[in-house]
């Protein structure tokens, strides 16, 4: 029996109103009350009212009037219609409209408790329905970014509540990660339900009310813990999905790398010989006096275009050996210093204003510099093709440490890309450089090169806001840290 429900009584007489307050209460229901209907319909829409006791015939708006009205604000609420003047055509009338029964004055108070009880477990089955076929259409779903706003609505129906946050645990601290309403939980009546599954705790349903005078009963309690827990369980089947996809995703690309990488290495082996001897020739020719203005211009054409394909190569066999780091520790700044000196020539002649900047001048990696080398220079170059179009050219380098890591970010303020090309400038062989401008593995060898390092890069972009590479690795003592250190002990 569900004895925390609130019940509201509607009498136009004073002493019934007062005497089924009295008996209701004694019972330990929560009880409101209302001279006539257009009062109950008031209490009606600022409170949570599970049940309605109200008389047939009262002044301004009567019971059967009222009842089509609580319908419309609210179809869960059950009505019992009482009146000492009932008729047959009175009682057809009230279950037209939706109530769960009528009975007649003078009642005896035992056989209207024993009606409220029955009305209230039939809401309460109703209720439990509700939860059936909410489960229902949360396991319908395994993207989280559809389960989520599912569950929030769900949420704020089965439970009837003015706000609902679904928080999940992210890097140790609770974030929202779905949201309804903009009620403070701490103004009003709240529960919350931890997310836990499969012995694992990753998250919690808040639901709020606007009122504390409509606080949560024993009942929505219980429906919080089954909806929560089936909540827990959706969410967690979701997440798990999403991680074996992304394993699934991983595995295919890494067989689909090395694939590549084996073909490239192949392709590469099988061209250098032959190009070798192209540019061994083109040599001896670019040395002979005899040639014509002419013929020494299309001798140059030769060779430039023979190197070209050495570079190709070059990349191709790079790709394809997927060489292990030897790992030792780098200083970032004076790694940083060194690929710019490398690229000074291409940067300076395109006029590219160049600033770097660090929140620790000491922070070191623990790297392989000649890979890492080649990882920051592709970027610098990169950058600098992205905006050698714009009249002001900027590249923005940032080095940040913490937390055992450090993310050294590339930003340009070139053109920028749009999402469909960010999701794959690190498949091999794709890139957006004009035929004969580019192979589309350097970015391919810099994601491999990291990734041999335990780490992370990624790219952020938007058409016309420039884009920014972050490489993100393990940090490393620096040297002075280790000998101030030493010096300590």
């Amino acid at each position: 029996m569900n004895n925390s429900a609130k019940i509201l009584v509607v009498d136009d007489e004073r002493g019934m109103r007062e005497m089924l307050a009295h008996e209701l209460g004694k019972q330990g229901y929560r009880v409101a009350t209302a001279q006539d209907g257009r009062q109950a319909l008031e209490r009606l829409r600022d409170e949570d009212i599970q049940l309605v006791i109200s008389d047939v015939k009262m002044p301004n708006l009567g019971g059967l009037e009222a009842l089509a009205a609580i319908k419309k604000i609210n179809p869960d609420v059950e009505v019992i219609l009482a009146t000492g003047y009932a008729t047959v055509d009175d009682a057809v009338e009230a279950m037209k409209h939706g109530a769960y029964d009528f009975i007649q004055k003078p009642f005896h108070i035992d056989a209207l408790l024993a009606l409220v009880e029955k009305a209230l477990e039939k809401r309460e089955l109703k209720a439990v329905v509700g939860l059936y076929e909410a489960s229902k259409a949360m396991f319908q779903t395994i993207k989280l970014d559809e389960l989520l706003p599912l569950v929030a609505r769900l949420t704020r129906s089965v439970l009837r509540a003015d706000e609902v946050q679904v928080m999940l645990l992210n890097d140790g601290r609770l974030e929202t990660a779905a949201a309804l309403g903009a009620v403070s939980l701490r103004e009003g009546a709240s529960l919350v339900h931890p997310l836990r599954a499969d012995g694992e705790t990753f998250g919690e349903l808040r639901v709020g009310r606007a009122s504390r005078a409509d606080p949560f009963n024993a009942a929505d309690e219980r429906h919080m813990t089954i909806f929560g827990a089936q909540l827990a369980q959706a969410v967690y089947n979701a997440r798990m999905v999403k991680r074996l996809q992304e394993a699934q995703g991983r595995l295919i690309h890494s067989e689909r790398m090395n694939a590549v990488g084996r073909l490239a290495s192949g392709v590469a082996h099988e061209l250098n010989n032959p190009l070798a001897s192209l540019l061994g020739f083109a040599q001896l020719l670019i040395q002979e006096s005899a040639l014509s203005a002419g013929q020494r211009k299309d001798v140059d054409c030769i060779m430039e275009q023979g190197q070209r394909c050495k570079t190709i190569v070059s990349d191709l066999l790079q790709f394809g050996r997927k060489r292990e780091p030897k790992k030792e520790v780098v200083p970032v700044a004076s790694l940083v210093e060194s690929v710019l000196r490398l690229a000074r020539l291409d940067i300076d002649s395109k006029r590219i204003q160049i600033s770097v900047e660090t929140d620790d001048p000491d922070a070191a990696i623990l790297a392989d510099a000649f890979q890492m080398q080649q990882v920051f220079l592709n970027l610098i170059l990169n950058a600098a093709h992205a905006v050698e179009d714009r009249q002001d050219k900027r590249l923005a380098i940032k080095v940040a440490s913490g937390s055992g890591r450090t993310l050294i970010r590339f930003t340009d303020n070139g053109s920028g890309m749009p999402s469909e090309v960010i999701g794959k400038i690190f498949e091999p062989f794709f890139t957006t450089k004009p035929a004969g401008k580019g192979t589309g593995l350097g970015l391919a060898v810099c994601r491999d090169i990291v990734l041999a390092h335990g780490g992370a890069i990624n790219a952020a972009s938007a058409p016309g806001q420039g884009a920014t590479f972050t490489v993100d690795l393990a940090a490393a003592a620096s040297r002075k840290t280790e000998t101030a250190h030493l010096s300590e002990t």
